[in-house]
Parts: structure tokens; C-alpha cells; sequence
């Protein structure tokens, strides 16, 4: 036989390469062992994240069927996983969204990654719910074969950005209201400005408080008369506040909408427009008592000069509690020598001291106004022709 013809050494030889060879089996199945091992560590670690993880994570083929979800679908959507396993994204997806859904799906399958892609979603009770998708080519042997894609429930995140976009509005609004009411405020402290020119401007002012200023105008009737914005028409849409004064109204302001709007509290009108009206209603109230009360003072302050200015007979001089002349008549001119200019705006002791009278008689006189309110003392003067 062809085995007995060998050799002793070539048989020692070939039964050392049958050893070797049987070690490198050994070696290798060992390795292989272990590569398996490995892989089901990382498959039952990458299954871990999967089933615990907040995000819900899915693989679809490149036409947009359903090849994997993993169990967080329950929460977010309602389904069992093994319900959408093979349907199409239309399943889960508004048909107004199925087009944009469909877009993205065919941009990835061409290469392209998704990331922070906001799109939303249907759950199996039919409640549309908005979710964010990052996504990414599926590969297999170099070529893309599907999309590996996380979706996250984002309704907290746009309830939280709602609510920052309302909250920022209405701090808008809060401060066109405001403006308004400073805008009014600051007319009304002019003294220098007509009444019937600060109610113009006033009325002028008062759109631009309102949530919707272009289509607002404005009227104030006040005392009979109406003051107006240029573009003022009367329509249906209409809040008004009445202009009282010691429980007498006096006049009212009127804002109207141009346009319909939707209904919120009152009619179109926000609720705090509602204040906002009626603090400038209580305003015009406040600026007609005062201007009434100027107006009646310049007419007694009117008179009293007209019969300071009559009096023949009786030089007259007024001051104020600091004893600085205010007022100063023409008999008190020609009395004590001093015009009015020279005399008003001097103490009375800087006119003592120019006329050289005793320090002391001044003390006197002024503890006296003091303590009664008045002083009287006679004062004999030589005129021009030595009387």
C-alpha cells in the first residue's frame, strides 16, 4: 500500500501537520464562538436600548412598508407592534402629511440623512399627535436597501413653545396697552395745548392699543361735540366705555373693528381691552374735572386782578409763604416808588433792607403774620409836592 511505502519521518511529518491544522480548527471555532457571542451581546444591548428607550425606533424598505417597530409604539401610538408590521406609513401618517412623509422617505433612500424633521402623526384612536423623525440610510453590502429612522413624541415641546408664543403676545398686548395709557397720561400734563386739540390727539392715540390696530378706529364724544380717528366708520363689531363726572356722563368713547374678527371675550375684544377702555374713560373724566377746575380758577384769578387793579384808593402787594412779592398793583407802583417788575420776585426783607428799615420791626411783622395771619401798620410818605 501506498501508506506502508512511506517513510517513518514523512509520516511523523504528516501527523505534525494533521496536529497543527487540528489546532487552527480548534482556534477557529473558538473565534468564531466568541464573534457569536459577541454579536448576540451587542444584538441583546442594542434590543435593551430599543425596548427601553423613550424614542421609538423603526426600520422601513425603500417603499415605505414597515419592517420593524420596536414596542414603544404601544405608548406613542396605541398599536401592537405585530398590527403595523408590513403596512405602509400611510397607516400611521395624516393624509395631509403622506405626500411630505413620502418626500423625505425617497431623499434618504438617494442617501441623504433626516434629522430633526418635524411631521405629524396619527395614532390608532385617530388623534394627531406631532412628532420629530431623524433617520438614516439602511445599508446592506453597499447598497441602501431601506431607512433606520427614531421618532419622538415632541407634544410637550410644542405645548411649552405655544405657550411661550401666547405668553410673549400677551405681554405685546400688555405693553400696547400701556403705551396707550402713558401716550394719554403725557397729553393730559401739557398746559400749553387746547382742550379740543388733546381729545384729537388722544382719540388718535387709541388704536394703537387695540390687538388689532390697522382695522381699529376710535370716537370720543365729549360734551356734545365728537372727536375721531380719519379712517372712523361705525360697525357692528363695537366697545364702548361712558366718560362719568360726579355721576353725570359727560361724553363716551367708542372703538370699533373694521373687520370681523373671531369671538373671545367680549365680542371680538380681549378682556383687558375692556380695562383699557375704561381707564381711558376715567382718564378723559379726570382731564375734564381738572381743566373745568383750571378754567374756573383763571376765571377768579381774572376777576380778583381786575379788582386788585380797581383799587383807587389802596396800594396792594401779595407774597407767598416764603414772604416773596407775587402780586404788586399800580398804587403800590406809584406808592412805594417800585414797579411792578422791580418789586415782584424780591422778599419782602431785601425791600425792607433797600429802604433801610430795622431788621428787627421785620421779626416782628412776620412773627405777627405768623401767628394772627395778618399784619397792619401806617406809613406816611411825602409826595412830589411836600405833603
Amino acid at each position: 500500500m501506498k501508506d506502508q511505502n512511506k517513510t517513518k519521518a514523512q509520516l511523523i511529518n504528516e501527523l505534525e501537520k494533521l496536529r497543527l491544522l487540528t489546532s487552527e480548527l480548534k482556534t477557529s471555532e473558538a473565534e468564531h464562538k466568541q464573534t457569536v457571542e459577541e454579536l448576540k451581546e451587542s444584538e441583546e444591548k442594542f434590543r435593551s436600548f430599543v425596548e427601553t428607550s423613550d424614542d421609538l425606533v423603526f426600520l422601513l424598505n425603500k417603499t415605505g412598508h414597515i419592517k420593524y417597530i420596536s414596542p414603544r409604539v404601544k405608548e406613542l401610538y396605541g398599536y401592537q407592534p405585530d398590527e403595523l408590521i408590513g403596512k405602509h406609513l400611510k397607516k400611521t401618517t395624516p393624509m395631509s402629511e403622506v405626500p411630505k412623509a413620502i418626500k423625505v422617505i425617497n431623499e434618504v433612500m438617494r442617501g441623504r440623512s433626516l434629522k430633526n424633521f418635524l411631521i405629524n402623526q396619527k395614532k390608532k384612536n385617530e388623534q394627531i399627535i406631532p412628532m420629530e423623525v431623524n433617520a438614516v440610510p439602511l445599508k446592506k453590502e453597499g447598497k441602501i436597501v431601506g431607512v433606520l429612522g427614531i421618532i419622538r413624541d415632541i407634544t410637550e415641546r410644542k405645548q411649552s413653545e405655544e405657550s411661550q408664543i401666547k405668553l410673549t403676545d400677551e405681554l405685546r398686548e400688555r405693553f400696547k396697552e400701556q403705551n396707550c395709557l402713558y401716550g394719554i397720561s403725557k397729553l393730559a400734563s401739557k398746559f400749553d395745548i387746547s382742550l379740543n386739540k388733546m381729545l384729537q390727539e388722544i382719540v388718535d392715540l387709541i388704536p394703537a392699543g387695540w390687538q388689532y390696530p390697522i382695522i381699529t378706529c376710535a370716537e370720543i364724544n365729549f360734551k356734545g361735540r365728537s372727536y375721531r380717528t380719519k379712517n372712523y366708520a361705525e360697525t357692528n363689531w363695537r366697545q364702548f366705555a361712558d366718560i362719568i363726572i360726579l355721576q353725570k356722563k359727560i361724553g363716551t368713547v367708542n372703538v370699533y373693528y373694521l373687520e370681523k374678527k373671531r369671538e373671545i371675550d367680549e365680542g371680538p375684544f380681549l378682556k383687558e381691552e375692556r380695562y383699557l377702555i375704561n381707564a381711558i374713560a376715567e382718564q378723559l373724566g379726570n382731564i375734564s374735572e381738572r381743566v373745568q377746575a383750571q378754567e374756573a380758577l383763571a376765571e377768579k384769578a381774572l376777576m380778583l386782578d381786575n379788582i386788585l387793579r380797581s383799587a383807587a384808593d389802596m396800594a396792594i402787594a401779595t407774597t407767598d409763604m416764603d414772604f416773596r412779592i407775587t402780586y404788586y398793583n399800580p398804587l403800590a407802583e406809584k406808592f412805594f416808588g417800585y414797579t411792578a417788575e422791580e418789586a415782584i420776585g424780591r422778599t419782602v426783607q431785601e425791600m425792607h433792607i433797600r429802604e433801610h428799615v430795622e431788621p428787627e420791626r421785620f421779626e416782628q411783622a412776620v412773627e405777627i403774620v405768623r401767628r394772627t395771619g395778618e399784619y397792619c401798620y401806617s406809613l406816611e410818605q411825602q409826595t412830589d409836592e411836600g405833603v
